[in-house]
């Protein structure tokens, strides 16, 4: 799954959201936390330009300070998406709780979307060279194909806690059933990342299985740690939920504990992928602490802003086919070669005709409805 700020190029785009879509917008009664809403905005932009620049950069000019920055906060986008999305699905899952016992539509609606992120991954990385030409897929192929993205994740994470959801009796049980989660997937990571895993895994299950449980398959975002994000967005959504106005507040000193707890775990030797984990999500929680405090007067975000919000899956399937897309994406078309200038000019064009398409799209689904 980072924290970049929108350009004035993007904006200039799509400042102007249709008459039709603002109307539409303000006649539903707002039930958003907008830190959150930020956040994931925050990490959108950061990912379409992190993306560009990943693909098109020229190798010599990847180097220097800057470039450090740069590929550390990159590196938190993925954390920042699963962790609002764990925020997220709790506020939700608190206003219709009493749903999941009397309406089975709801459970069917909210499974139906995670197996359509799972199916949306695998689409996304379907061998379309070898396809369209009828050759068969080459090992490097296959093996891209059963990798696990952030889509298979997410989809998952939510599988996983809708599961947790319909066994507990109530919110508070739930609750509990996530915190113990979120420790079996903790420990878990340590076994996922051994060599005995790495062995052991390939031959005991299936390999579309093992992909699922670390990264010995090439996945980039197995199970084990990614999903313990999410489960942690959940947790502390439930604490912000206590003391709405001291949001900020309660982020930003869990953040500073995850940082210290990243400390004293290196300090102690731990495994390094539990130490980095703890720390990409301690400065996640502690942007997201100031973006609760920045956002904390505003009612109403400017509505574009409210759209693309909620459009992040468009968002990334539209730029991840734009930029990775074979044979007809910018990185198979340019590839690694543009300078720095160039390469951010392609990283701004990127973010505005993102969205672009996006708010397009949100209106094109307005006006069918």
């Amino acid at each position: 799954s980072p924290l970049g700020t929108h350009d004035a190029a993007s904006v200039n785009v799509v400042a102007a959201a249709p008459v039709a879509l603002r109307a539409d917008i303000a006649a539903k009664p707002s039930t958003r936390v907008w830190f959150v809403d930020a956040l994931r905005l925050l990490a959108a932009f950061q990912m379409l330009q992190g993306h560009t620049l990943a693909a098109l950069l020229a190798p010599e000019s990847r180097r220097g300070a800057w470039y450090v920055a740069w590929s550390n906060v990159r590196g938190r986008t993925s954390v920042a998406f699963l962790f609002t999305a764990g925020m997220a699905l709790y506020f939700a899952t608190a206003r219709s709780f009493a749903l999941h016992e009397s309406a089975p539509h709801s459970v069917a609606r909210r499974t139906f979307r995670a197996l359509r992120l799972i199916g949306l991954g695998y689409l996304l990385h379907l061998p379309l060279p070898s396809l369209l030409t009828a050759a068969g897929a080459s090992a490097a192929e296959l093996r891209e194909l059963l990798a696990v993205d952030v889509l298979q994740c997410i989809g998952v994470s939510l599988l996983l806690l809708e599961l947790a959801l319909l066994c507990a009796s109530s919110l508070r049980v739930w609750l509990c059933l996530v915190g113990c989660g979120l420790v079996l997937l903790v420990l878990g990571t340590a076994w996922a990342y051994s060599p005995a895993y790495g062995a052991a895994g390939h031959g005991e299950l299936p390999a579309v299985l093992a992909a699922y449980l670390g990264p010995a398959l090439g996945s980039q975002f197995p199970v084990l740690p990614w999903t313990a994000h999410m489960f942690a967005g959940v947790l502390l959504g439930a604490w912000v939920a206590q003391d709405p106005a001291r949001a900020g507040t309660r982020l930003a000193l869990c953040g500073l504990v995850l940082l210290g707890a990243g400390r004293l775990l290196a300090a102690a030797g731990a495994l390094g992928v539990v130490v980095d984990h703890a720390y990409r999500l301690g400065w996640v929680v502690c942007v997201a602490a100031g973006l609760a405090w920045t956002t904390r007067g505003i009612r109403r975000p400017p509505a574009f802003l409210r759209v693309l919000a909620t459009e992040s899956l468009f968002l990334y399937v539209f730029h991840v086919l734009l930029v990775y897309g074979r044979p007809w994406g910018l990185g198979a078309w340019l590839g690694p070669q543009l300078s720095l200038p160039a390469a951010l000019g392609a990283a701004l064009g990127v973010v505005a005709l993102s969205c672009a398409a996006a708010l397009g799209y949100r209106r094109t689904r307005s006006q069918r409805q």
